[in-house]
C-alpha cells in the first residue's frame, strides 16, 4: 500500500458508478477535489449530493470514514467516502454498474481504488471473494463472502494464507464488533484488524460511514479446489421517513487488497493486478411514511403524558410526601 495519505470515494446512481481516489491531501482537500468532479453529473438533474459547496464540505467531512490498514503507522490513514442516490433496476431486477475513472466511464472490469507500494517482483499467487446479501432477515442480514484461493501450479500440498479484506460499512448499516462474523467451518478465522468503533445506537441520517479492514486466515491444499464461506453479520439502521415507505439503499462489495500465502517452501504475495472490484451491493429498506410523522408524534407524546400521569397516582399510594 502507499505511504501516503489514500482518499476513495464511491458514487452511484442510475445505472453508474464513480470511483476516485486521491493521496497524500487532507479530507477538506479531497472533498473539495470530488465536489468539483461531481457538478458535471449534478447539472443535468439533482441528486441527493448536489448541494452548495459549503453544505457538500460539511457532510463530506463529517461522514468520510478514516481507517488505518495493519502494520502502518497512525500517520498512514486511509480515508472513505460513499455518495449515493436512488438507482434505476431493470425489468428483472437487475443493476448495472459502471466505473468514472479517467475522466471516462469504464466499461471493463472494476479497478481497485488502492494502489500497492510497490508491484510484486517475486512468486505471486491470485484471490478473489464474491459477495451477496442474504434476502431475508428483515433488519439484520449476513453478508456472505465466498474466497477462493488459486495457488500457484508448482505448488503442492498444504498452505497457510492471509488476506486483508475491507468491508464498506454506509450509513444505513452498522456492525457489532462484539458479534460481526459467522463462521462455518475450522479452516478459516476472521478478525478486525481496523479497530473500528461502530455506534450501532445512532439512525442513518446522523450515522458516519465505516471501513472495516478484515484479516483472513485460511488454510488448505492447493491440489484441492474449494471455496471459504464466511459471512459479516450486517444490521440496517433506522433510516430517515420518505414518501413510498421504502428506500433503494447500495453500498460497496468486499474488497481484497493484500495476501499472502506460505507453502512448504515458498512465501507469495498477492498478485495485485488481478484484483478486480465487484459491482455495488443494493437492497430495499422499509421506512416510515412521512405523512404519519405528525399523527405518530402526537399519539407517541400523549402517550407518555398518560403513561407519566399513570405512574405517579400508583407512587401516590405507596409513597410520603413531605
Amino acid at each position: 500500500m502507499s505511504n501516503a495519505n489514500a482518499t476513495m470515494a464511491t458514487l452511484w446512481n442510475d445505472e453508474k458508478e464513480v470511483m476516485f481516489s486521491c493521496q497524500g491531501e487532507s479530507k477538506m482537500e479531497c472533498c473539495n477535489r470530488i465536489w468539483l468532479l461531481l457538478q458535471d453529473l449534478c447539472s443535468s438533474q439533482k441528486y441527493d449530493w448536489c448541494l452548495p459547496q459549503e453544505e457538500f464540505d460539511f457532510l463530506c467531512i463529517n461522514q468520510m470514514a478514516t481507517f488505518t490498514l495493519s502494520g502502518a503507522s497512525r500517520n498512514q490513514s486511509y480515508y472513505a467516502l460513499f455518495l449515493s442516490a436512488q438507482s434505476k433496476e431493470h425489468e428483472h431486477g437487475e443493476v448495472e454498474w459502471k466505473q468514472y475513472v479517467n475522466g471516462d466511464w469504464n466499461d471493463e472490469a472494476m479497478l481497485s481504488p488502492f494502489s500497492p507500494a510497490k508491484k510484486e517482483k517475486g512468486p505471486s499467487f491470485s484471490a478473489t471473494v464474491h459477495s451477496s446479501l442474504s434476502p431475508d432477515g428483515g433488519m439484520h442480514r449476513l453478508l456472505y463472502h465466498d474466497i477462493s484461493i488459486d495457488c500457484p501450479e508448482e505448488t503442492n500440498g498444504s498452505f497457510q494464507a492471509s488476506l486483508t479484506l475491507l468491508i464498506f460499512v454506509t450509513e444505513y448499516f452498522f456492525v457489532d464488533m462484539d458479534d460481526a462474523f459467522l463462521i462455518n467451518s475450522e479452516n478459516v478465522s476472521l478478525a478486525s484488524i481496523s479497530n473500528e468503533l461502530i455506534d450501532i445506537e445512532q439512525p442513518a441520517f446522523v450515522s458516519p460511514q465505516h471501513v472495516m479492514a478484515t484479516k483472513v486466515d485460511m488454510e488448505g491444499i492447493c491440489n484441492d479446489s474449494f471455496q471459504y464461506k464466511v459471512a459479516t453479520k450486517l444490521h440496517v439502521r433506522y433510516p430517515p421517513l420518505t414518501k413510498s415507505g421504502f428506500v433503494n439503499v447500495a453500498f460497496p462489495a468486499p474488497l481484497i487488497i493484500s495476501g499472502e500465502l506460505q507453502s512448504k517452501h515458498e512465501t507469495y504475495t498477492l498478485r495485485y493486478n488481478e484484483i478486480t472490484w465487484q459491482p455495488p451491493i443494493h437492497v430495499q429498506v422499509a421506512t416510515g411514511y412521512e405523512g404519519d410523522y405528525y399523527w405518530v408524534g402526537l399519539v407517541t407524546i400523549l402517550t407518555s403524558l398518560v403513561g407519566a400521569l399513570i405512574l405517579l397516582r400508583d407512587l401516590a399510594k405507596v409513597s410520603k410526601w413531605k
